[in-house]
């Protein structure tokens, strides 16, 4: 008794990623919005570290007489970066699951329309 539940948890917890993997791969991922998706967010992520080090130096030296317009316009220059590049990373990984979704729904809904039942006719 003790095998056989063990064989059904296999079968339905551990399966195999092959056929996922696959389902993925069907639908043709564009690859290169994929890689530029993922290093801007790299990059916001790095812009994001480091604009607390350098707010941190600027009020750490905080004096009227110190502070110069390249240190303002340097972290504007740096807020606005990381936005865009936020933003667009993540128009581009939304633009590519929607993609992705709709040819996973596509094939379903093409077999749904197939079936022969009443909320279909």
């Amino acid at each position: 008794m003790h095998k056989m539940r063990q064989e059904v948890s296999k079968k339905t917890i551990g399966g195999s990623w092959r056929p996922f993997i696959k389902l993925l791969l069907d639908t043709k991922p564009s690859k290169w919005m994929i890689g530029i998706a993922a290093g801007l967010s790299i990059l916001s992520t790095i812009v994001g570290l480091i604009v607390p080090l350098f707010t941190k130096n600027v009020v750490d030296r905080f004096s009227i007489a110190n502070i110069s317009i390249t240190q303002i316009v340097l972290l504007g220059v740096a807020f606005l970066g990381q936005a865009a590049a936020s933003g667009i990373s993540i128009y581009m990984l939304n633009r590519v699951g929607q993609k992705r979704s709709s040819k996973f729904a596509r094939p379903v809904m093409e077999e749904a329309a197939r079936i022969n039942h009443p909320l279909f006719r």
